[in-house]
């Protein structure tokens, strides 16, 4: 019945079908694989061929270099699993010759079966890829790298490659990144003093290593580089290191007149964290410039501490409407019962203008918090107030909202308010314009208004 059914099968039943007369590990349905794989459909043929694969034997073995060098990939990536299962050293010319042509011709799945066989032989095939310029180059040398005894020699062939441009020199330089050895930190720290497009990539892996050596140098460019994208890619890079005592490097950039390095000076600080970062962020929050005023902000909402927020509550309603903005979105993000209060305090405010602000406020919240605030704007005596928060109201379109909006055009009194709602409602669109099509018409501003729909057959749920 198994052997029907791989013969017949397509796709996943063929697989099943194999693996399962693989798992019976009997002569019979060894001949039933054996036969399947001599079958054209590449289904059947591939499948068979993959569940032989786990099986052992001199015939298994035969057909397997057989299909090492074949054109179909799927065939060729199974012998080479068979092999790697088997760690069978006597393939490795084989594989090697297999893991030049590439990922398309099963080359992945050769590399990776020379890694786990192992040995001298294996290793030298890989070296051999490793500084062999091709598409198995990179994951040749990442590869070399991971082997038992082959980081002295990727560490080699890594520094020969940073001569070289593209993707390899990536690959060099991540293999370098990794190695804790004195000439690996010192090639990265010549890439990161460069003006090469890779030398902000050498300056994270710098970052990363995280040694005394390796922060004094990048704390050295972000101070001093000549170049205004040396000196922010390093504050980057220290910002991504993790280490607080980084702080006061990043805190003395803030003293420079560079306003886009004062702000990759914030962004590390805020990356960093920690006491001292925060209490330089504080200080900038209080800067005369209105944009590094902002950007202080910004950060200070990244890594929120109980102090963060008191601060943030603060500058929520800050003159300047730039850091007031960004002080609640990140109240709104971190702490949004206190960011829905101050909303809240706004909209109970005699003055039109802090009302606005309530209502700009309201956007900025989850719309369970939000739409309780926007039903008290739609109420409200100025007409710029209702709009904002119909506009609001229709953004979160639930069935709540909906009925909301379709309160005020119950009202004679308020025709303003009945038009901006009417609006609102045609504007959440679908089901809901169909639902209240007569209150639209009649209500809204747009074409198809004048409806004889009176107030009395207005029906809120």
């Amino acid at each position: 019945m198994l052997a029907k059914t791989l013969i017949e099968g397509r796709g996943a039943e063929a697989q099943a079908a194999a693996n399962a007369l693989a798992e019976l590990h009997d002569e019979a349905a060894k001949r039933a694989l054996f036969e399947a794989v001599r079958i054209a459909e590449h289904d059947v043929s591939t499948a068979a061929l993959g569940a032989l694969a786990e099986l052992d034997g001199a015939d298994v073995r035969e057909l397997m270099l057989t299909h090492l060098g074949s054109q179909n990939r799927a065939s060729t990536e199974a012998a080479a699993h068979y092999f790697q299962q088997h760690h069978d050293e006597s393939v490795v010319p084989q594989l090697a010759l297999l893991a030049r042509r590439g990922a398309r011709g099963g080359g992945a799945a050769a590399l990776s079966a020379l890694a786990a066989i192992g040995g001298d032989a294996s290793r030298a095939a890989i070296v051999d890829l490793a500084g062999r310029a091709g598409s198995s180059q990179e994951v040749a040398l990442e590869t070399l790298a991971r082997m038992p005894g082959g980081r002295e020699e990727a560490r080699t062939l890594s520094l020969s490659l940073l001569r070289e441009g593209g993707s390899v020199r990536q690959a060099a330089l991540d293999v370098l990144g990794n190695d804790a050895a004195p000439e690996s930190r010192s090639a990265l720290i010549d890439v990161a003093r460069s003006r090469d497009p890779s030398a902000s990539t050498a300056m994270t892996l710098l970052a990363r290593r995280g040694d005394p050596e390796a922060v004094r140098v990048l704390a050295d460019l972000a101070l001093k580089g000549g170049e205004k994208k040396t000196r922010i890619d390093a504050l980057a890079a220290l910002g991504m290191s993790g280490d607080p005592a980084v702080a006061d490097t990043l805190a003395c950039a803030l003293q420079g007149g560079d306003r886009d390095v004062k702000h990759a000076a914030l962004r590390g600080l805020s990356a960093v964290g920690g006491p001292e970062a925060e209490k330089t962020i504080l200080t900038a929050t209080l800067s005369s410039d209105a944009t590094l005023r902002a950007a202080a902000v910004h950060a200070l909402g990244r890594r929120p501490s109980a102090g963060a927020t008191r601060e943030l509550e603060r500058l929520a309603t800050d003159s300047d409407r730039r850091v007031a903005s960004a002080a609640f979105r990140s109240l709104a993000a971190t702490a949004p019962e206190r960011a829905a209060g101050i909303a809240e305090a706004q909209m109970k405010s005699r003055d039109t203008e802090a009302r606005r602000t309530g209502m700009q406020m309201s956007n900025m919240l989850d719309p369970g918090q939000a739409r309780e605030l926007l039903v008290v704007g739609l109420g409200d005596a100025e007409p710029d107030v209702v709009a904002m928060a119909a506009r609001g109201l229709a953004g979160v379109g639930d069935r709540t909202s909906q009925n909301a909006l379709a309160a005020p055009l119950a009202s004679a009194g308020a025709p303003e308010a009945a038009r901006t709602a009417a609006d609102a409602l045609a504007d959440i669109g679908g089901e809901t314009a169909h639902r209240f099509a007569d209150l639209i018409a009649k209500y809204g501003s747009r074409d198809g208004a004048g409806s004889d729909v009176g107030a009395d057959d207005i029906e809120v749920e």
